[in-house]
């Protein structure tokens, strides 16, 4: 695959998971990966004998929504025994498990990795499949290693939080890039200061994000151009800004990566 070509998946599931798979090809579209699914690419009258292993052999890889349904089916069976025989005969990563439900994984994929996903969050369950399909295409470590190029021996430590209820926080000092933590996600530190009181606040960009330059969020797009100040300048204004928030391909949210 070129530098500039797009990734290609195909969705592998049970049509009793569609709420959920549906939902998931929507995001990763937005996440610049082509996908096919069967509900978008098959018209009435296609043989599902010849379309269906033709479009897994024609894909980089195939997601494999792994739940209690599709375990039983033997068409899910039948698609995931085509990627894993396409695998060993190009000596290529093909499957990406997406686990459902605590589903039981069957034992041609037993010992690959999977993404555990949660019904309700098809987009998380999307950024963990478009970080993995981006390593195994070498796509990402250019974008993050221009990210994290600037380093910083220390971190300040945040000192107690002042109590002036009203008073916005100024920008004292940033960025300051995280040392690698092993998180999917760059950091960056920013001291933010009010009547003597320093605090800090860590605004992380996940993998994703940092290797997406289409369909993110404005806000998103906003943090990485600044490397978190337009965050901080919004949380400036709170009076006890959060210590860590993450900038994802859904959105600005509070707390660490995953």
């Amino acid at each position: 695959m070129g530098a500039e070509s797009r990734a290609t998946a195909f969705i592998s599931y049970s049509h009793e998971d569609k709420e959920f798979a549906h939902p998931l090809f929507e995001e990763l579209q937005r996440l610049g990966i082509d996908v096919w699914i069967d509900a978008v690419e098959l018209v009435a009258g296609d043989s599902l004998a010849q379309k269906i292993p033709e479009a897994i052999v024609d894909n980089d890889f195939v997601i494999a929504i792994v739940s209690p349904a599709s375990v039983t089916s033997s068409w899910c069976q039948k698609e995931l025994t085509i990627a894993m025989s396409q695998g060993i005969n190009q000596k290529q990563v093909k499957v990406l498990p997406v686990r459902l439900d605590a589903a039981v994984m069957p034992p041609s994929i037993s010992d690959t990795k999977y993404v555990d996903a949660d019904r309700s969050a098809p987009e998380k369950a999307a950024e963990e499949l478009a970080v993995a399909i981006n390593r195994h295409l070498g796509l990402m470590s250019e974008d993050l290693q221009q990210v994290i190029a600037a380093t910083s021996p220390t971190i300040p430590e945040p000192s107690s939080a002042g109590a002036w209820s009203g008073v916005p926080w100024m920008i004292r000092r940033g960025p300051l890039p995280v040392p690698p933590t092993g998180r999917d996600a760059v950091g960056f530190a920013w001291e933010i200061e009010r009547k003597g009181v320093v605090r800090r606040v860590i605004v992380w960009i996940s993998g994703s994000a940092a290797a997406s330059t289409t369909g993110l969020p404005e806000e998103v797009v906003k943090a990485k151009q600044t490397r978190g100040r337009s965050v901080v300048e919004r949380l400036a204004a709170t009076d006890n800004p959060p210590a860590e928030v993450l900038a994802a391909t859904y959105g600005i949210r509070l707390g660490v990566p995953d």
